[in-house]
């Protein structure tokens, strides 16, 4: 509970900044030069179609905006029966499952391990795509698994004019 009213005297004090610095232009670009996250949940259902059916981890930011990816952390909890990922590998990319990769893939070994286990996929040199989805995709069909993969993306939200 201590917890929840910091965050709100935090929230206050942010929202007195904005409006003291008026301009919404000048709040925005505060608040995109922050590091952000985002949690995210790939049910056993989701992991089952992932191969052709990529799932959205983070949403398009808006025109003429890119995020950058930081890393991502991966938690695998297998359930009563571990996931079966062949030879593949679970994969984070830019638009639809066809961009290329943010950050390093979990390995196969993480994915179907049968106790819980914990992964860190640092960023990947990449050519940035502007106002792309991030996404989440198996390179290889799930054949079997009962269990949860949670997450957090960690990114930042720049405009793409400044990258030149």
């Amino acid at each position: 509970m201590a917890s929840l009213a910091f965050n709100a005297l935090l929230d206050r004090y942010k929202q007195k900044f904005l409006q003291f610095c008026g301009d919404t232009g000048f709040r925005d670009d505060l608040l995109r030069g922050q590091v952000s996250y985002q949690d995210f949940k790939l049910t056993a259902a989701q992991m089952d179609t992932l191969n052709a059916t990529p799932v959205q981890l983070l949403a398009a930011p808006g025109s003429g905006l890119v995020n950058l990816v930081l890393g991502i952390f991966t938690k695998v909890a297998p359930g009563v029966t571990p996931f079966e990922l062949g030879s593949g590998t679970l994969l984070y990319q830019y638009t639809d499952g066809s961009g290329v990769s943010v950050a390093t893939t979990v390995p196969n070994a993480q994915v179907e391990s049968a106790t819980e286990t914990y992964y860190w996929s640092p960023f990947s040199a990449a050519v940035p795509v502007v106002n792309s989805k991030i996404v989440a995709k198996a390179s290889a069909d799930v054949t079997a698994g009962d269990g949860v993969v949670y997450g957090r993306i960690y990114y930042r939200t720049i405009k793409h004019s400044e990258l030149a």
